[in-house]
């Protein structure tokens, strides 16, 4: 029988090496506009409009803005459209949707990035950090530079 003599520990923690970021109310919202965009985009090719005529009345509506009989605005937004719209933006989610790590109240907050694991062996640190600044750029719409992406290491408790 073996008997442990060091440390023993029964805390619940998880240990990480990410190349990422903090998630910052900037990054947040980037991404949420970004998924918002992208479900507008999937409306479109389905053909719900935005914007709906706001009654059935029969008028001039490049020269009135409201109708002359009803007082109706002449465009309304279209509630089909927008229920599709109506959703909660779960940022985490969208981080695995993109294959990406994260984790909440960590020493650095809550941070997202790429596992160090995850680089592909003939991959230098430099080159995924570059990679990842790319999509992150490309898909978010920010302009992240390489000295805001760090290597953090650490634990949280799960």
């Amino acid at each position: 029988m073996k008997v442990r003599t060091g440390f023993v520990s029964n805390s619940s923690s998880t240990s990480f090496a990410i190349l990422g970021l903090e998630v910052s109310k900037r990054i947040k919202d980037a991404f949420e506009t970004m998924e918002i965009n992208k479900i507008k985009k999937e409306q479109d090719k389905k053909g719900i409009p935005e914007f709906i005529d706001g009654c059935n009345h029969t008028f001039d509506r490049e020269t009135y803005s409201f109708c002359p009989y009803c007082g109706n605005k002449e465009q309304i937004k279209n509630p089909e459209y927008e229920e599709e719209l109506d959703y909660d933006f779960d940022l985490y989610d969208f981080f695995e949707d993109y294959g990406w790590e994260h984790h909440r109240e960590t020493e650095y907050g809550d941070i997202f990035g790429i596992c160090i694991s995850s680089i592909p062996e003939d991959s230098t640190i430099k080159e995924a950090k570059e990679k990842f600044i790319a999509y992150v750029n490309k898909y978010s719409g920010m302009n992240i530079s390489a000295n805001q992406v760090s290597l953090m290491i650490g634990s949280y408790y799960s």
